[in-house]
């Protein structure tokens, strides 16, 4: 099952704003682009109003649709104390389908990563009086699917839903233990990675999360007891059903995070030390989804920032605080090393490639299209406190090229989330998250 690249989107204020801007027209002065071989024109912009919650992307890309899959909207009580929320579900023509107004004692959950299913979690008292926390699960038709009930003193608890048929995992990281249902909310089976089900503060369950085809749950554990790894933290792949598949146990002592490829051959996890006493501080493991081997360990990668694979798992691309490395999953190799250089100019040295950038400051995000190989790049100026991101600029450029097509956004003061980019399978559409803004771009035929 195949899902189109989808926007979830959690604000404090309806949609304001919509702009379409036809492909003839004249970008705006303080735009500058250049490059002979690729060229975008905007053709989209949404504009919302402050205070989004949260706004994020899913990783599957066959097109990008401009619609948010989801919104939830905070809204003032009538004592303007307690805010409460607005959850709403939209079609494709940004129709409201379902509308729900939340109690001042619930909130949002979490959202499943396609935007098929919300959880919303409530603090309630039960019959006896004891306060419990409340568990429901929509579909993004607003119809309950299940409810489930905890003790109040079980809130760090979560539950991961598989957009594909609405399997859940309830992950108890303090407590350590896993529990898989059906899609339908029965319990098939539950895990307890720890010797004792005791609350622990060193106990973490870390970044958790279905396979892109819902078959696989992937979990990424930390245990200061060494209860679950000898080391202090691994990765385990399950199945659907809570069998297990297999385990990997990392040298260091803390999970980090995990990146998971889209066509499920692939994960690339991240460890660390907490003490350089313990070994090499930052390590980065890529692994054979299938059987956990490994197929290359990176060690002192303190400057990974992010991993983005390409949607048929051909390629993989590594972020670090000065370059890109474009690799082989395969093996693990690295292919080409780019460079985004301000005072320097656009060249190929070997198999390192060096980007002129009109922004001077961070990388913020990349992505990849296969297919046309091409990578995506945003950058701009390092966050000042709450002023905002500054001079952003968008940059795409070839695999094996450095003619890029950049478009910059002069003195423009985006407010909000990091700032994100996306790039469509076919490398003929952009989707640029800037703050409270999002921008579509369409190549230029």
């Amino acid at each position: 099952m195949r899902y189109s690249k989808t926007y979830i989107l959690i604000a404090v204020i309806s949609f304001i704003s919509y702009n379409s801007i036809l492909a003839q027209d004249k970008v705006n002065d303080n735009h500058s682009k250049k490059g002979q071989k690729l060229e975008y024109q905007e053709v989209e912009s949404y504009e919302y109003n402050s205070n989004i919650i949260k706004l994020t992307f899913s990783q599957k890309k066959v097109t990008i649709p401009s619609i948010p899959k989801i919104s939830v909207i905070h809204r003032k009580s009538e004592n303007n104390k307690n805010p409460k929320e607005e959850i709403a579900f939209y079609d494709n023509k940004q129709n409201i389908t379902y509308k729900k107004i939340l109690e001042e004692n619930s909130t949002v959950h979490m959202i499943s990563e396609y935007g098929e299913y919300v959880v919303i979690r409530s603090f309630l008292k039960n019959v006896s009086g004891d306060d419990i926390c409340q568990y429901d699960l929509l579909n993004s038709q607003g119809k309950y699917v299940w409810i489930k009930n905890q003790p109040k003193r079980e809130w760090d608890h979560r539950y991961i839903i598989s957009d594909v048929d609405g399997t859940a995992v309830e992950v108890a990281d303090l407590a350590g233990f896993l529990v898989f249902y059906t899609p339908e909310g029965d319990m098939i089976k539950k895990i307890n990675l720890c010797k004792t089900s005791e609350y622990n503060p060193s106990r973490r369950i870390l970044y958790s999360m279905f396979s892109n085809d819902g078959n696989f749950f992937v979990v990424c554990a930390t245990d200061a007891n060494l209860e679950v790894f000898d080391s202090g933290s691994g990765i385990i792949l399950f199945d659907k059903k809570g069998n297990e598949i297999w385990r990997f146990q990392a040298d260091e002592t803390q999970a980090y995070k995990k990146w998971l490829s889209p066509d499920n051959r692939y994960i690339m996890t991240f460890h660390r030390n907490r003490l350089e006493s313990e070994g090499e501080k930052y390590t980065l493991y890529l692994l054979n989804m299938q059987n956990g081997q490994l197929i290359k360990r990176y060690p002192n990668k303190s400057n990974a920032g992010r991993i983005v694979f390409s949607s048929d798992g051909e390629y993989m691309l590594l972020k670090t605080m000065s370059h890109i490395e474009l690799i082989d999953p395969k093996n693990g190799e690295t292919l080409i090393t780019y460079v985004p250089t301000y005072s320097g100019k656009s060249k190929k040295d070997g198999n390192k490639i060096y980007i002129k950038t009109t922004s001077y400051g961070m990388m913020y995000d990349m992505d990849i299209s296969s297919k046309n190989k091409l990578i995506a790049l945003i950058n701009g100026d390092v966050r000042n406190g709450y002023k905002g991101y500054k001079n952003v600029e968008i940059i795409v450029f070839p695999f094996n090229d450095f003619l890029s097509w950049n478009y910059y956004f002069k003195d423009e003061v985006f407010d909000g989330h990091h700032p994100e980019i996306f790039i469509s399978d076919d490398g003929m559409e952009l989707t640029a998250k800037l703050g409270w803004t999002i921008k579509r771009f369409k190549m230029v035929q």
